[in-house]
């Protein structure tokens, strides 16, 4: 597909799909990351869809020297405030995915391990107070 008609798919997506009639969001519905769903109306899929439509069409006037993945931000105003999470910008990149390999995954550095110790330890300490309130006010029943 050439670039003229990806364009005059994105002009003519957003003139008959009001703004303010469109619903989407991304939502959690479950504890789990993987447990996460996109609720939308027929404006709110067909204006997200010309928001990629407009990143395809930028990777092509990008110049990937400097690296090899660029943000894109997309306009996300009209979404819905109430979603659960938000994506406002993608990763644009050139790179072909082979069998072998994949977008690197996240890993966890120091600071990530430190604040969960951190976390754990607050909740002990709040557990041991916890107990000690108890037998105080037991003891002083009794």
């Amino acid at each position: 597909m050439t670039d003229r008609k990806i364009e005059n798919i994105i002009s003519e997506l957003e003139k008959r799909n009001k703004k303010d009639e469109a619903f989407f969001g991304f939502y959690q519905y479950g504890g789990d990351k993987d447990e996460s769903c996109i609720r939308a109306n027929k404006q709110g899929l067909e204006l997200f869809s010309a928001e990629l439509l407009k990143a395809r069409l930028e990777i092509e006037q990008r110049n990937f020297e400097n690296g090899e993945i660029e943000p894109f931000e997309i306009d996300i105003s009209w979404t819905d405030s109430n979603a659960d999470f938000y994506f406002d910008s993608l990763e644009l990149t050139r790179k072909i995915r082979t069998e072998k390999e994949s977008f690197p995954e996240y890993e966890e550095n120091w600071k990530d391990k430190l604040y969960g110790y951190l976390i754990f330890g607050i909740i002990v300490v709040l557990v041991i107070m916890l107990i000690i309130g108890i037998i105080t006010t037991l003891s002083w029943i009794f």
